[in-house]
């Protein structure tokens, strides 16, 4: 949870449970963002398809309960950059839980994802059934056993 200092900077007056209502997707092979948009919409979610990690990092600013899934091959800034920026921003790290789809036997890709703040990482292309297993799981244990904890107040 936020420090009061960071609530007040950030304009946030009152701390509401989180509730996962939109899974943000930046996926730019459109077979496989067709797969996975599908496979998460069947499960209830809505899914809001992008096409950059600039355009996610501007959703992702947008509003709370909501999730990223972010390719690595998600065009400028680079998918680093974008867990990085996330993970920085005090909102974000808490209320953003960030999946990454990195390619198949790349483990330097996998423990940088971990590093950089990802709570999922699979490789592409990610069995659907899996990722919305995950996606549900996510959603029931984000609001108390996975966030990460606040930093300390400056």
């Amino acid at each position: 949870m936020m420090s009061p200092d960071q609530k007040a900077r950030l304009g946030v007056t009152e701390e509401e449970p989180w509730v996962l209502h939109t899974v943000l997707l930046v996926e730019p092979d459109e077979p496989l963002q067709a797969s996975i948009r599908d496979g998460l919409a069947s499960a209830g979610y809505e899914v809001v398809t992008l096409p950059s990690g600039q355009a996610a990092l501007e959703a992702a600013a947008a509003r709370r309960g909501q999730m990223l899934i972010l390719d690595k091959h998600c065009g400028e800034p680079h998918w680093i950059e974008v867990l990085t920026l996330l993970k920085t921003e005090a909102w974000a790290r808490e209320n953003v839980p960030v999946a990454v789809l990195v390619d198949p036997d790349n483990q330097r890709d996998v423990f940088l994802a971990w590093g950089a703040g990802a709570v999922i990482c699979l490789t592409r292309p990610p069995a659907v059934d899996e990722l919305v297993g995950l996606v549900r799981r996510l959603e029931r244990l984000w609001p108390e056993e996975l966030r990460p904890e606040p930093w300390a107040s400056e």
